[in-house]
């Protein structure tokens, strides 16, 4: 329990630092969920446009 409060009063004592990393962590995970769902999306795209698609190829 003791740790747990000294825990605390550190964190008290570094308000804007310990802000300043919960945002930057939940930043990065709203980036990297972005990156994936638009990565993912645009693979869905692709094969939704050739997929109607043959390909011929010449030699």
């Amino acid at each position: 329990m003791y740790l747990l409060r000294l825990a605390l009063a550190s964190l008290g004592n570094r308000r804007f630092t310990a802000w300043l990393t919960v945002f930057a962590i939940a930043l990065s995970v709203c980036l990297l969920l972005a990156v994936e769902r638009v990565r993912t999306e645009a693979r869905a795209s692709f094969a939704n446009t050739i997929s109607g698609t043959d390909l011929i190829v010449g030699a």
